[in-house]
């Protein structure tokens, strides 16, 4: 089987693996002699390419034309790999969108700490992996979704040991697959400082923020803290970029929700991808309101709360 780099496998049984394989924690069975037990590690979907040498029980080798089938069974999983700090996207099973703020250069050449904060999609893989939370050293997560939502589906995290804080953020009528970035921070931007300054708290730390893809909403408030960290525009969009290749998985989750089928129904997967101009237009209406600092402290930050995130949050 060809496996991209990241991806872990154990061999179970022997039956076999062949066909699509969701993003999840799965055993895969089909047409040849094995299976194994398929820790999916990386943001896209992936199509199993099969060995040559795996043989169905009617003789056909799995890489020769045997016709693909398979069935999927979660599996419990339990990580033995440390995070490992310097790593920005992290290959978690369960989630599609995890990465830390971390690592990124700022315009005077200082480099963004790794390990204090991270962005998700949502974080199921904190209920895959039992290991999670302690790997991660979760102190804290920020909820950036809807009560519905959060309603829908929401971790024990004081079941946990992990604080939970949610602050909504809303483009109001307008759906958040579609709004205009800056439909969060003029409808109420309460609910975007609240979230802010909930992830800059270095008592909150490490602290996890995310929505329910990890794209649009947790792509807004990762897009003010990097700014206020000084992290430029080019560097920002391409992070918010690398969304792109979970977009398809997150979505073929979420739409196994009624509440999310209806809002997705009428929405393709291309239509969902990050687009570059919707960050460049988000900074720049910043910039037009003086920045994202300005912005924030207009909006009630206290600047001493912006100098002590940028004092924890930047090697020196």
């Amino acid at each position: 089987m060809a496996m991209p780099p990241g991806t872990r496998w154990d061999a179970y049984d022997r039956q076999s693996v062949s066909g699509a394989c969701v993003p999840d924690v799965c055993r895969i069975s089909g047409c040849c002699e094995m299976s194994v037990a398929f820790l999916w590690a990386a943001p896209a979907p992936l199509v199993l390419a099969p060995t040559v040498g795996l043989h169905s029980p009617g003789g056909t080798p799995c890489g020769a034309g045997a016709e693909p089938r398979g069935t999927l069974v979660p599996v419990p999983f339990e990580s033995t790999q440390p995070v490992v700090p310097g790593d920005r996207v992290h290959l978690v099973p369960g989630s599609h969108n995890v990465r830390d703020l971390g690592g990124l250069r700022t315009r005077s050449g200082r480099t963004v700490r790794t390990g204090r904060v991270y962005r998700s999609d949502y974080p199921s893989f904190l209920e895959v992996d039992a290991t999670a939370i302690a790997r991660f050293g979760l102190a804290t997560v920020v909820d950036l979704r809807r009560g519905t939502e959060a309603a829908e589906e929401c971790i024990d995290w004081g079941g946990r040991g992990v604080a939970y804080r949610r602050w909504p953020l809303t483009a109001g009528r307008e759906s958040s697959w579609h709004a205009r970035y800056t439909s969060y921070l003029t409808r109420r931007p309460e609910t975007v400082v609240g979230a802010v300054r909930e992830v800059m708290r270095p008592a909150a730390h490490t602290v996890l923020f995310h929505c329910a893809a990890g794209k649009d909403r947790t792509g807004v408030l990762a897009a003010l803290l990097l700014a206020v960290l000084g992290v430029g525009e080019d560097d920002i969009v391409a992070d918010y970029l690398l969304s792109a290749a979970s977009v398809e998985p997150v979505i073929a989750r979420l739409v196994e929700m009624e509440m999310y089928a209806g809002m997705l129904a009428d929405s393709s997967v291309d239509e969902q991808l990050p687009r570059a101009e919707h960050m460049h237009l988000l900074l720049r209406w910043l910039e037009r309101h003086g920045g994202a600092e300005a912005w924030l402290v207009e909006h009630g930050v206290p600047a001493g709360e912006l100098t002590d995130f940028r004092d924890v949050m930047l090697e020196r």
